[in-house]
């Protein structure tokens, strides 16, 4: 699929596979970066009356325009479940070979707002994804706060996906033997 040439931002907002993506038309024509876009989700907690609860999710992702996959992770919460299943997205792409972190250094890049008031709230969710040195800030925003989350970790590592395909993360180690 063919596109005209754009100029990405460096940070991507919003929600992933929308209007966030903000460009500027150049004369050449490429084929455009694959993205992740959320497709559903699903997230349960599971008590069992002896212990912690078990926090489950599932998040459904397209990639580009590959066809949606499911995986599933057990956290100890929403965001923590939504960011291992991301993990798992990843590996199964190939992508991103030296892992995708959450937490930096040692700070907690996470934050929940609302915005609006009563009925009209939608829950704000933005996110910091680390890989090697670089980092990638993410947003989203929906009536579910679980959802928000998902859309934001998404977000940030379509930031990332956009970062790599410009050439600003440094290329991915050769593995042993592939020379």
């Amino acid at each position: 699929m063919l596109f005209a040439r754009f100029q990405w931002k460096n940070v991507f907002w919003g929600h992933p596979g929308k209007e966030s993506l903000v460009a500027q038309k150049t004369q050449s024509t490429v084929v455009a970066p694959k993205l992740f876009v959320r497709k559903g989700v699903m997230y349960y907690t599971v008590a069992n009356g002896e212990s912690e609860p078990t926090n489950t999710g599932q998040l459904l992702v397209a990639y580009g325009d590959e066809k949606p996959t499911m995986q599933q992770a057990v956290g100890v919460g929403p965001v923590d479940v939504w960011f291992k299943c991301l993990q798992a997205h990843v590996a199964a792409r190939g992508l991103f070979s030296r892992g995708l972190r959450f937490n930096g250094n040692g700070g907690d890049h996470f934050v929940i707002h609302s915005r609006g008031n009563g009925s009209e709230a939608l829950a704000l969710a933005r996110v910091r994804l680390y890989y090697g040195e670089c980092h990638a800030d993410g947003e989203g925003t929906n009536e579910n706060i679980l959802i928000a989350c998902a859309d934001a970790l998404l977000s940030a590592a379509n930031g990332l996906l956009l970062d790599k395909s410009s050439g600003a993360l440094p290329p991915e180690p050769v593995p042993a033997g592939a020379i």
